[in-house]
């Protein structure tokens, strides 16, 4: 698929992080670490839960009060590890991950078209390819609804780091549930020095892809090269390519199950006009 003496290595890490803890000490040393980061931050609501975010870091706390793990945070992009790095150590155990995003970012000699060649293979389970307004083209691997699944897009345009399609290829693993958990747990036990986790996270990247015989090289095998990725920005056209690529079909199996009604006053769509009481005239 890909040989090391076509590319070379550009970023591996961890690209996005969801957990959740029961722990209000480990929540307070959360606070304490987004806190201490620079930026002001702004009021969210994510997932039933309400907080702050800034740098694509979010903490908050769970409406209902049932709620078995009330605080969780969720850390994006290249902030991610560097944020795990700020928590004290004996706090880490107390989070339950369910989900993070291991990456692997190579740039290739000569340009390839890897997602095609990916999706037309018919030994690997591709289940969907998709093209972005910018030519960005992405490849899935598995099934979304399953613990794991895999992303090989075009990192460089997706990114704007190069106008050049099929440079930049990102392999990048999504693991949810007991696989996060499991996985994260393994990532901070020990050691989080930076060298330690990014060829951790390289050998279960490497080790994903190459079980479904996916042939990608070994991060540890690659020397480094440090490039500037653009970190994209979330315009209102990219939100909503996004939703009639990955929502729209569930949410119309919904709308066929239950009723439009009751799908539209889950998602906070339905407006529900207030009784008009003759004190108020």
């Amino acid at each position: 698929m890909l040989h090391k003496s076509e590319c070379t290595l550009i970023s591996v890490g961890i690209d996005w992080l969801t957990a959740t803890t029961k722990s209000d000490g480990a929540f307070f040393d959360a606070r304490v670490a987004f806190a201490a980061m620079d930026g002001k931050p702004d009021e969210l609501e994510f997932m039933g839960y309400v907080g702050q975010t800034k740098n694509n870091v979010f903490i908050g706390t769970a409406y209902s009060p049932q709620q078995v793990r009330p605080h969780i945070m969720r850390v994006s992009g290249e902030n991610c590890l560097e944020f795990i790095k700020m928590l004290e150590w004996e706090y880490l155990p107390d989070w339950r991950a369910s989900r993070i995003d291991l990456q692997a970012t190579y740039q290739l000699n000569n340009a390839r078209p890897i997602a095609d060649e990916l999706y037309t293979r018919p030994d690997v389970n591709s289940t969907s390819y998709y093209k972005n307004g910018d030519g960005a083209v992405t490849v899935y691997v598995n099934k979304r609804s399953g613990d794991a699944f895999a992303r090989v897009y075009d990192k460089g345009l997706e990114s704007g780091a190069t106008d050049e399609a099929g440079l930049i290829w990102r392999f990048e693993v999504e693991l949810k549930r007991v696989m996060a958990a499991m996985h994260f747990s393994q990532l901070h036990d020990g050691n989080l020095d930076t060298r330690l986790v990014k060829e951790k996270v390289g050998a279960m990247v490497w080790g994903w892809f190459d079980n479904r015989d996916i042939s990608i090289p070994k991060p540890s095998q690659l020397e480094f090269v440090k490039v500037d990725i653009p970190r994209e920005e979330s315009t209102a056209e990219k939100k909503l390519a996004w939703l009639k690529k990955q929502v729209r079909k569930s949410v119309h199996s919904l709308c066929d199950e239950i009723g439009e009604e009751m799908v539209a006053e889950a998602l906070g769509l339905l407006k529900i006009e207030r009784p008009h009481l003759p004190d108020e005239e």
